[in-house]
C-alpha cells in the first residue's frame, strides 16, 4: 500500500525519465495494462495481477482486451480507492463487456460486468447521469444490463472455457 495520506495513486518513473505513457502503442494485453496502471490498482485491490488479467485468457482473448480502453479512476464508493475499467468501443458493447473491479465501502471486492443488450446473466438495470467525474465518460447516458460476477477473472475469458 502506498505511504500515509496519499491514497493509492503511484509514480514510481525517474523525473528526467518522464514521457506520456501513451506515447507508443503497447504490444502485449500485459504492457497496456501496465500503462494504463492496472497493476498497481490490482494490488491495492489485493487482487493477482497476473492471476487476474493475464492468464485466465487466451491469445486471442487478450487480443480482443487490447481493442478496450483501461482506465482507473477513484470513486467515492470504493472510498476513493481505485475502480478498474475495461471499456470498450460503444458501437460493440452489446456483445463486448464492460467491466469494474474494486473494493465497495465495506471492502467486500467486487466485479461488475455491464452490456447495453441484456444478457442470460443479467441481473438488472443501470444508468449513470451525465457528468460524474468519478465515472468513465462513454458510460454516461446509456442504460446498462449489469450482473455481479463472484469470479474475478474477465468475462469473456470466462466464455472462452
Amino acid at each position: 500500500m502506498s505511504e500515509p495520506g496519499r491514497r493509492w495513486r503511484i509514480l514510481d518513473e525517474a523525473h528526467d525519465a518522464l514521457a506520456p505513457r501513451f506515447a507508443k502503442s503497447p504490444t502485449s494485453l500485459r504492457e497496456q495494462l501496465l500503462l494504463s496502471r492496472v497493476d498497481a490498482a490490482a494490488q491495492v485491490l489485493g487482487l493477482n495481477f497476473d492471476a487476474t488479467f493475464i492468464t485466465p485468457a487466451t491469445y486471442d482473448m487478450q487480443q480482443t482486451y487490447m481493442k478496450l480502453r483501461w482506465a482507473v479512476i477513484p470513486h467515492w464508493l470504493a472510498g476513493d480507492g481505485p475502480v478498474i475499467y475495461a471499456l470498450p468501443p460503444m458501437h460493440k458493447s452489446d456483445v463486448l463487456p464492460w467491466e469494474s473491479w474494486y473494493r465497495d465501502g465495506s471492502g467486500k471486492l467486487i466485479h461488475h460486468v455491464h452490456y447495453t443488450a441484456q444478457h442470460r446473466q443479467s441481473q438488472g438495470t443501470w444508468q449513470e447521469g451525465a457528468g460524474s467525474l468519478q465515472r468513465p465518460p462513454e458510460v454516461m447516458g446509456v442504460v446498462w444490463h449489469w450482473h455481479d460476477e463472484p469470479s474475478m477473472t474477465p468475462a469473456l475469458a470466462l466464455l472462452q472455457a
